[in-house]
């Protein structure tokens, strides 16, 4: 595929796919916030499958073919992929490329033969190998051993991701910090009363949980602490958002029935109105034990005006402030606590609603994380 280029930076960006998730949408916000700049930028993604987010993404894109459909050649579509995107590479002789998550920094370990500028964005903080797939773990280690000779520059989300990998050997002369922004244009104060009814019928409080249906996400600590919670305070709903997290998803149906709480927790699966959702919610939960970075569900919803109450993982307690509660992971009891403080504090509930907005904009912005990235991808000013 050819790009125009005009004079201007060419910069290829090389990820997994654009699933509902932070990353995915930070990705396409960003993106779509480049249109009419000098840089002329294509999205590659690895896999074939259609995305979530592929029909909010208002750049060239293109897929490498790769598949995850049958695990027997699972290994040898993305072989024949990484060679595609080298191909790619030498084709279109791109300025910068990018490579998102350990996976897009593996595919660029051969980019700088072709004279780019190469940029890893890395968006965890867990190295937890008994936490993550074989292929996580093998990407994990094999980036670690690259890091230091394949990146020209290492970029991470949070202070807690820097710190992580700094103290696992990655290059500290490489490494930045770059914090994560969100549209507070779409993330903004909207009609409550509209938003709750997407989510309840009655009046009674509604919290939501957003996020994929995986390990790291700790949706059974979740639901332990809702049926804690349920013996105070029957009258709630819980509305949980995200990839599987419907009611096809047997494994995840099952714990709600097994917690007894099927007539207070709605599966709803994935959904793109979440600025509606935020503002019919009481409380955002979120109830990870590892892994996250910054996650970009707490901006939303403080940008919303929603308190949150969030288990104290990545830089959720630097992000959080006095927004709402923070807990200890992998605690149902610290988490039902934490829910019910928020559900009492009427005046945190207030200060949430009249000053999140404003706190999000001015310290998570999407323009100020663009104009960021755009200054590290080209090497411009303390990136150079």
């Amino acid at each position: 595929m050819e790009i125009a280029s005009d004079g201007c930076k060419k910069i290829i960006h090389i990820l997994p796919t654009l699933i509902q998730g932070g990353v995915s949408r930070l990705i396409v916000d960003y993106l779509n916030s480049t249109k009419g700049n000098s840089e002329q930028h294509l999205l590659v993604k690895m896999f074939m499958e259609h995305d979530f987010f592929d029909d909010d993404l208002h750049i060239p894109y293109l897929t490498l073919g790769a598949s995850r459909q049958n695990k027997f050649i699972y290994f040898w579509t993305l072989f024949i992929a990484f060679i595609r995107f080298n191909f790619l590479l030498f084709k279109e002789k791109p300025d910068v490329v990018v490579g998102w998550h350990y996976y897009g920094g593996l595919f660029t370990a051969f980019a700088k033969l072709f004279g780019c500028r190469v940029i890893w964005s890395i968006h965890a903080t867990s190295m937890d190998q008994n936490s993550k797939k074989l292929i996580s773990r093998v990407s994990q280690k094999i980036t670690q051993k690259l890091s230091s000779f394949c990146a020209d520059r290492i970029h991470f989300c949070s202070a807690a991701g820097y710190d992580l990998h700094l103290e696992y050997g990655w290059p500290k002369d490489k490494m930045c910090v770059i914090d994560n922004g969100i549209d507070t244009k779409a993330f903004c104060p909207l009609n409550v009363r509209r938003g709750k009814s997407l989510l309840s019928s009655g009046e009674v409080p509604v919290f939501v949980c957003v996020g994929r249906y995986d390990a790291q996400k700790d949706h059974e600590n979740l639901l332990s602490a809702l049926f804690e919670l349920k013996g105070t305070h029957s009258d709630f709903v819980c509305c949980i958002i995200g990839k599987e997290c419907d009611p096809s998803n047997k494994e995840l149906a099952g714990l709600v029935a097994k917690w007894g709480l099927s007539d207070q927790v709605k599966l709803l699966g994935q959904r793109k109105d979440l600025p509606e959702i935020y503002n019919g919610a009481d409380i955002k939960i979120l109830s990870s034990s590892f892994g996250e970075s910054m996650p970009l569900v707490i901006l939303e919803a403080i940008s919303c005006g929603t308190p949150v109450v969030a288990t104290d993982v990545g830089s959720t307690k630097e992000i959080t402030k006095d927004f709402g509660v923070i807990v200890p992971p992998k605690d149902s009891h610290a988490l039902c606590e934490g829910i019910k403080a928020v559900l009492n504090d009427q005046d945190l509930q207030s200060y949430v609603s009249e000053h999140g907005h404003a706190y999000i904009t001015q310290n998570y912005g999407l323009e100020k994380m663009a104009e960021q990235y755009t200054d590290l991808f080209c090497g411009r000013g303390i990136y150079s």
